[in-house]
């Protein structure tokens, strides 16, 4: 009985982990940064390690010149994840923001 209700308990927090995160990319297709990033936090408040919340919440940092914020949370995403390619081009992306430099940002 016990590790039911532990199954249970993990199946809710990942259906709620990827609840969240799904949300967050609708709204990011809408272009509704602000609201994208609030559910990416939701997601990673309910998974710390899920790293690719971490990584989109960084990109859509990003769409908001928010460089040094991005660069910080983005290199979360790469110690959770290290051999995550899109979140290593990100941080690449987050360190020419640092530097003033202008970007082409995926939209």
């Amino acid at each position: 009985m016990a590790d039911s209700v532990t199954l249970n308990k993990e199946m809710r927090k990942a259906v709620k982990r990827l609840s969240y995160f799904a949300i967050g990319n609708i709204y990011f297709s809408r272009k509704d940064y602000k609201s994208a990033e609030d559910y990416y936090r939701k997601s990673i408040e309910t998974d710390p390690e899920y790293a690719i919340a971490w990584n989109n919440l960084g990109y859509v940092l990003l769409t908001q010149k928010r460089c040094t914020e991005a660069l910080s949370i983005l290199e979360t995403a790469i110690i959770l994840k290290p051999e995550d390619w899109l979140a290593m081009e990100n941080i690449e992306l987050a360190r020419e923001c640092v530097k003033g430099n202008d970007l082409r940002i995926r939209q």
